[in-house]
């Protein structure tokens, strides 16, 4: 919107965003991002890169091993309109991934997994679609809201929170038997020379699984690879 310069548009859905307790930050690099998106994409990808490899706890034998292949996996997209960045969501960024726990999950317990929003025809027809369809007056997923308004109760048409399958990671995390595991999780990966051994000195901060500094979680995974 503010690159077409519908800036009062742009504001209302600020606003309403806002006022639905979405987590939307908006400030000046916002708008110079509207108006130089691929500029915008190269200092994205810049940041995924030093968030990497200036991790405070990541050996320096590692980077070293590393060397040459530190962009591998580091890819932004150029955004110039909403349908840019729900096409990199669907076709890149870990749909595929959601799907093959979705289908394992499903087969453990013996049950068939049926996903109708993932029909090619409905997702081509989304796409033909108009961005104020897809958000409009501070909601998401506008036109699936305004298809259900009779249908479901209220509290979940305009429910304002999101909340996926998320286990509770951070009650997991707060228990004696788990800070044994983290710890020895640790100790491995400094073994391997993949983290530096002050990580041992480091106290162990219980996240629930959706937080960027979900650190401590992503140690005990990385050491069953090994």
């Amino acid at each position: 919107m503010v690159s077409r310069h519908k800036i009062g548009a742009a504001l209302h859905e600020i606003k309403t965003l806002k006022n639905n307790n979405q987590h939307f930050k908006w400030g000046i690099k916002n708008h110079l991002a509207a108006f130089l998106p691929a500029h915008a994409t190269i200092l994205l990808e810049r940041k995924d890169y030093k968030k990497t490899a200036h991790h405070p706890f990541i050996s320096n034998d590692f980077l070293h091993h590393l060397k040459g292949h530190q962009w591998d996996g580091i890819h932004r997209p150029i955004v110039t309109k909403l349908n840019d960045i729900l096409h990199f969501n669907v076709t890149e960024m870990g749909l595929e991934e959601l799907l093959r726990f979705a289908d394992r999950n499903s087969m453990a317990h013996g049950a068939e997994v049926r996903l109708p929003f993932l029909s090619h025809e409905l997702v081509e027809f989304i796409f033909s679609l108009p961005a104020t369809y897809k958000i409009h007056d501070g909601f998401t997923k506008w036109i699936l809201r305004k298809l259900v308004n009779n249908k479901l109760p209220n509290e979940i048409t305009w429910r304002k929170d999101k909340v996926g399958f998320e286990p509770p990671q951070k009650q997991w995390m707060q228990t004696p038997l788990f800070e044994d595991y983290t710890m020895a999780a640790k100790q491995k990966l400094v073994d391997a020379k993949i983290l530096s051994p002050k990580i041992l000195h480091k106290k162990i901060d219980p996240t629930d699984a959706h937080a960027a500094n979900n650190y401590d979680w992503r140690y005990l995974t990385a050491a069953q690879f090994l």
